[in-house]
């Protein structure tokens, strides 16, 4: 069945990320996406570049993942899914069908990728806890009030955990990218 506005758009590539092909349709799809995730910005003013950046991110991931074999349990993709539409509601926006299948890709990506970058690098993670002890005697002495200490203690951990596996999902992915095949055509 034949996309009636897309029977006369022309096709054309403007970029490849390891010969996989990023078209005209697949920038205007994402800038759509990021007009959908940016609703309060100006919506004129969302750059190809920006788009293209996003499309050579996501393509890397997947293809890294797809070769890992790392796959996340649709159930957990459907909540976080399921939780974005519930914020998409709130705001009273309106997206269509084909703008969800690619936020729903969007999101498996991203689970996938982070549980890969988790399993990868989480044996390297090293928390300093008595950095976190120190951090908790100063809020206790802030604030008296703090009821579950060692939710309080375990939340410092996760953050710290969380912002040390960012770098190294950062380094890793700028690698990645480094030892990728990005062409760029006219």
């Amino acid at each position: 069945m034949c996309n009636l506005g897309l029977a006369n758009t022309k096709i054309t590539t403007i970029a490849s990320v390891n010969n996989y092909p990023i078209t005209n349709i697949d920038i205007e799809d994402e800038i759509n996406i990021l007009r959908i995730l940016n609703a309060n910005l100006n919506q004129n003013t969302i750059p190809q570049e920006e788009a293209i950046n996003n499309l050579i991110n996501s393509i890397l991931k997947e293809q890294e993942i797809k070769q890992k074999k790392i796959i996340i349990n649709e159930k957990i993709i459907e909540k976080e899914f399921y939780k974005f539409l519930e914020n998409i509601e709130k705001k009273e926006l309106k997206i269509s069908e084909k703008s969800k299948k690619i936020i729903y890709k969007k999101i498996k990506i991203e689970l996938e990728w982070n549980n890969y970058i988790s399993k990868k690098f989480l044996w390297k993670i090293d928390v300093n806890i008595e950095e976190i002890d120190k951090k908790i005697s100063e809020e206790v002495k802030k604030n008296n009030n703090i009821e579950d200490l060692q939710k309080y203690k375990d939340n410092l951990i996760t953050i710290e955990k969380n912002k040390k596996l960012n770098i190294y999902s950062s380094n890793y992915f700028e690698l990645l990218k480094k030892n990728s095949v990005i062409k760029f055509y006219k």
